[in-house]
C-alpha cells in the first residue's frame, strides 16, 4: 500500500500541568477516551504519565505531525517510577585482596603439623554415646509399651455395662364382684348383662369382652343400660 494512502491512528494526550493536547501515534494499542497512558515527553523522551483525550484515524496528508517526526505512545498505563535506590550512586566497591594460598592459622593457636592427627575429647564423646544409648532404650521401651512413656501401666478397658430394662408388669384391670345372678336371666331393668351392676365400663367389658365385636361395642352397651 502506498505511504500516502496508510491510515495511522493518531491520539491527543493531555499530559499533567498543561493544557496543551498533544499528538501520539497509537498503531499498536487499542485506546479509548480517559484511557491513562505513558508518553515520552521532552529531548530525552523522559516517560510520563498522560491522560486520552480524543482517538481518530487520518491519511498520511491529514496527519497532525510532519512524516517522521511522529512519537509513539509507550505502553497503555501510568509511568513506572524508577526506584529510590537506583537513582542514588553506588558506593565505591572496597579493594579485595587476593586470599592467602598457604594454610590459615589462627594467632594464638599454632598449625597443626602436617600428617598429624587432632587430638579426641574423650569425656564429648563418651556423653554423646551416652545419649545416643538413652535416646535408642527409650524408642525400644516405647515401642513395647505401645507407644506410651517407659514406666506406665498398662491398662486393659472394661467393657462398658448396659443395664437392661426391667419389664413393667401389665396393669390388671379391677374387676368388680359379679352379682349372684348370671348371663341368661334377666334382671330388674330387663338387661341380660347386668350392665347396671358395674360402676365404670372397663369393668363391664373386662366381664363380656366375648360377647360383643370391641371395647367401644361394649361401652355403647353399658351407656344405654347403665
Amino acid at each position: 500500500m502506498d505511504n500516502g494512502n496508510r491510515i495511522y491512528r493518531f491520539c491527543e494526550v493531555k499530559l499533567p500541568g498543561s493544557e496543551k493536547l498533544h499528538p501520539y501515534r497509537s498503531d499498536r494499542f487499542e485506546l479509548s477516551v480517559g484511557d491513562v497512558v505513558t508518553v515520552p515527553v521532552g529531548a530525552t523522551n523522559d516517560p510520563v504519565t498522560g491522560t486520552v483525550v480524543s482517538v481518530r484515524c487520518c491519511l498520511q496528508s491529514d496527519s497532525p505531525c510532519p512524516p517522521g517526526e511522529e512519537r509513539q505512545v509507550i505502553r497503555p498505563g501510568p509511568a513506572v517510577m524508577p526506584a529510590v535506590t537506583d537513582l542514588l550512586p553506588s558506593p565505591p566497591q572496597a579493594e579485595q585482596k587476593p586470599a592467602p594460598t598457604g594454610p590459615s592459622v589462627t594467632p594464638g593457636r599454632q598449625a597443626p603439623a602436617s600428617g598429624s592427627k587432632p587430638k579426641r575429647h574423650p569425656i564429648l564423646l563418651g556423653i554423646a554415646l551416652a545419649f545416643l544409648l538413652y535416646i535408642f532404650v527409650g524408642g525400644c521401651q516405647a515401642v513395647i509399651n505401645d507407644g506410651k512413656p517407659a514406666g506406665t501401666p498398662k491398662y486393659t478397658p472394661r467393657p462398658s455395662y448396659t443395664p437392661r430394662p426391667t419389664p413393667r408388669p401389665t396393669p390388671t384391670p379391677t374387676k368388680h364382684p359379679v352379682p349372684s345372678y348370671h348371663v341368661g336371666t334377666v334382671g330388674p331393668t330387663g338387661d341380660p348383662y347386668h350392665a347396671d351392676d358395674y360402676v365404670h365400663p372397663d369393668d363391664f367389658y373386662y366381664e363380656y369382652w366375648d360377647d360383643f365385636t370391641d371395647y367401644e361395642d361394649a361401652e355403647d352397651y353399658w351407656d344405654e343400660h347403665h
